[in-house]
Formats: C-alpha cells, sequence, structure tokens
C-alpha cells in the first residue's frame, strides 16, 4: 500500500509541474537587459520603428555627465553618471524610481538579470553591486581589492556575474551571493570589453589584442584569437562572434573553434560593438563612418560618413532602421542603404550607446540630460486619462484566464487524489 500511495503522489507531482509549464512561456517583454540588449550582445530587437512622427516624449536631468550606456524595460531605465550615481526612471515618464551611490564614475552600462530581478551595477574603483530594482536597496557587495576599474558592462548568465577588470582579469561571482567563482588571470592587458555568452561560453577581448572564448561554469579557456588591442565588445549570432579591433579589421570567427570565416578593413580603430542579427552586421569606426557587411560573407552593403570626429558609440539595430549616437546626438539610419531617415541633434553623447524598448529610444549626453524619443500620441491631451488599449486588455484576460483554469485544474487534480488516498486507508 505504501509503494502504491508514493507512485500516485509521483504522479500528481509530474502532472503539477506539467499544469505550470505554460506559465513559464507567459512573460512580458524583458527589455533592454543589458550594454548590448541580451546576453549575446547582439545589439537587434526584431521590431520595426514607428512609421509616424517621432518625437521627444520627456527629458531628465542628472547629477552630472552620463558615463555609462543605457538599459530599459519594464523594471525602469538605467544608466550611471561620472559622479558614481546610479539612476533608474520610470520609462513612460522619466520619473525617478530612485538613486543610489556607488564608489566611482560609473561607465559599465548596468544590467538587468530577469531571473532575480536584480540589477547588477559596477564601477571604477572594482566595486560590483547587487541592486534590488523594485526599490534600489542592496543585496550584496563585491570589491576587487586591486582597484582596477570596472569599464565591462556585467553579464548575467547561467547565475553567473561575468565581467572584465583593469586590473588584466576576468572575475565571475555569484548572482544570489556575490562570492567569487573564479578569476582568470591570462590576460597582459586591460579588459574594457563587456563579455558575450552563448552555448555556456564566455566571449571577451582585451588590450593584448586576444579574443578569448572561456567556460562560464570554470573559467577554463577554450580557444584565443589574435587580433590588436581590443576594444570593441564581441557579438554573437548564429554561432558565429563578430568585434572590432584597432588593427582596423572587422572579424568574423566560428564561436565554438575561434576559426576565422572573414575580415574586412575599415581602414581605422574600430571601438564600437557591432550590432548583429544574423543577416547583417553593422559597425561604427573611428573614422566617423558607419558599415554595413553581409553578416554570413562579409560582403560590404552600404557606408554612412556621419560627419563626426570618430563612431565610439554601438549601433542599435532592427528590422528596418539603424540608430547610432554621436557628438551631435541621436541618428536614425535607414537599413537598407544607410541614408539618415531622421535625427535628433540634442548634445554630445561621448560614445555612450542607446537603449530601444516598447517603441523608444533611449539615450544620454555629457551634460547629464537623458530623453526618450518615441511615437508622438496625436489624441493625447492635457489632464485626460489615455483609453484602454483593447489588444492589450485582451491579451491581459487570456493570460489571467490561462491562469486560472491552470490552478483550478490543480485544486482539482489534488482534491481527487487526496479523495482516493482516504479510501484506499
Amino acid at each position: 500500500m505504501g509503494s502504491a500511495r508514493r507512485s500516485r503522489v509521483s504522479w500528481i507531482i509530474l502532472i503539477l509541474l506539467m499544469s505550470l509549464l505554460p506559465l513559464s512561456s507567459i512573460s512580458a517583454d524583458e527589455g533592454w537587459t543589458s550594454f548590448r540588449g541580451d546576453k549575446e550582445n547582439s545589439g537587434y530587437r526584431n521590431e520595426t520603428l514607428c512609421n509616424g512622427s517621432l518625437a521627444l516624449l520627456w527629458e531628465a536631468k542628472a547629477d552630472s555627465s552620463i558615463t555609462s550606456s543605457f538599459s530599459a524595460g519594464p523594471w525602469g531605465v538605467l544608466f550611471g553618471t561620472v559622479n558614481g550615481t546610479l539612476y533608474n526612471l520610470d520609462p513612460g515618464t522619466g520619473d525617478l524610481l530612485w538613486t543610489h551611490r556607488m564608489g566611482g564614475p560609473i561607465e559599465a552600462t548596468p544590467t538587468y538579470s530577469p531571473d532575480t530581478g536584480l540589477i547588477i551595477a559596477a564601477d571604477n574603483t572594482g566595486m560590483v553591486k547587487a541592486i534590488h530594482a523594485t526599490n534600489g536597496t542592496v543585496k550584496w557587495v563585491w570589491q576587487s581589492g586591486t582597484g582596477g576599474d570596472i569599464r565591462s558592462s556585467p553579464l548575467v548568465a547561467d547565475g553567473r556575474v561575468v565581467f572584465g577588470s583593469y586590473d588584466d582579469s576576468v572575475y565571475c561571482l555569484d548572482e544570489l551571493t556575490g562570492e567569487r567563482q573564479w578569476k582568470f588571470i591570462g590576460c597582459s592587458g586591460w579588459v574594457h570589453t563587456s563579455p558575450s555568452y552563448h552555448d555556456g561560453n564566455i566571449f571577451f577581448g582585451s588590450c593584448d589584442g586576444l579574443l578569448r572564448c572561456v567556460d562560464v561554469l570554470n573559467g577554463r579557456e577554450i580557444w584565443s584569437f589574435q587580433a590588436d588591442y581590443i576594444p570593441s565588445s564581441p557579438a554573437v549570432s548564429n554561432a558565429k562572434v563578430y568585434f572590432g579591433s584597432y588593427d582596423g579589421h572587422l572579424y568574423c570567427l566560428d564561436a565554438d573553434t575561434g576559426d576565422m570565416y572573414w575580415n574586412r578593413s575599415l581602414g581605422d580603430g574600430i571601438s564600437s560593438s557591432p550590432a548583429v542579427d544574423g543577416d547583417v552586421v553593422v559597425v561604427g569606426c573611428d573614422n566617423g563612418i558607419v558599415y554595413c557587411f553581409d553578416a554570413l560573407n562579409g560582403a560590404p552593403i552600404w557606408e554612412w560618413n556621419m560627419g563626426a570626429a570618430k563612431v565610439g558609440s554601438s549601433p542599435l539595430l532592427l528590422d528596418d532602421m539603424v540608430l547610432v549616437t554621436h557628438d551631435q546626438g541621436l541618428v536614425i539610419l535607414n537599413r537598407t542603404d544607410g541614408s539618415v531617415n531622421r535625427s535628433f541633434e540634442m548634445g554630445d553623447t561621448d560614445g555612450t550607446s542607446p537603449a530601444y524598448y516598447d517603441g523608444s529610444i533611449f539615450f544620454g549626453d555629457t551634460n547629464g540630460y537623458v530623453r526618450r524619443i518615441g511615437a508622438e500620441d496625436v489624441n493625447d491631451e492635457p489632464g485626460e486619462e489615455d483609453e484602454p488599449d483593447p489588444g492589450r486588455l485582451g491579451l491581459l484576460f487570456a493570460v489571467l484566464a490561462l491562469k486560472t483554469i491552470i490552478y483550478v485544474s490543480i485544486a482539482i487534480i489534488i482534491l481527487l487524489a487526496m479523495r482516493k488516498m482516504r479510501r484506499s486507508r
């Protein structure tokens, strides 16, 4: 009888787990969670920009020059300043949600983890903090002890936080506790790039000119590729790694072996990190030109001279547009030919890169202003409440109904199981 009961309990647990599976597929847009938007550093969103009028929807003023790039999502708009202040703003209104003081200037883009709701922020004193996105309270603090700047935006993958340091090392911390899991000390130069992730491995470049592939679990080097000084963070798409180097080349490597598929000379150093979607790869160059290549074979598609001294920021790629910040503000290029679609001359961004969330673009400048560009709703009137979106309400009701059905089914299964167990006694 005991064995039969255990069997029934096992079946109940299995049914419960299967019943909960649909819940995992129901999730809101997580947003632009990191420096390049995702773990692969792709810099890409499978969306089209609004065909209507774009306008400045709001702007807010920080305490000093904005020195980090942006991440943005339903949890807020995150960025850091030269004064060491981490900001989180409401993406819809620009209202301040909270601020937090770090130990020094913040050049690394703060990263949001959808799995834990934590924000991972780093600064130029070698400090990393895990902060609750809801209220800005600190969960843990980690200090390198070497004082090396951390300008590498943290990667959060497989429950780990990985980042490079100016002490020539790459660190891996436990996401929940901040305890160090491993330290990679094989670099002979600063690690400025932000790591990317693919299939259990991470990719990063350093000032020694090597692009490395390392196992995220133990920090063991799998392969390396020799270029020149690498400030360009690697992007991964379709098991290929794309990055730029100060030798003036854009490289495409096999993510599994490190073998080179192709490289293209742009004629000057590449500080910009590429954006790639599997079809095209777009990158800025220190010669002031933005280039677009075929991602498969590196064939040139177009190039556009920004009229800037250099393009140090990293492009943001959509299905129809390419978004680039530069020393005059924001430029929106047509993806097909690189021609200017629209531009917003609002101040020098000093190489910081934009974020894209919910149809809006978020970026800042050296004067401390952060701005949201998006579709202008001509139906809005001051003081009048917005009408609910029927499609959005329909989706919410569908999700609620599905959850209700699942929970009721679980309750019925439990009650029937308990009744059978009583009868068997």
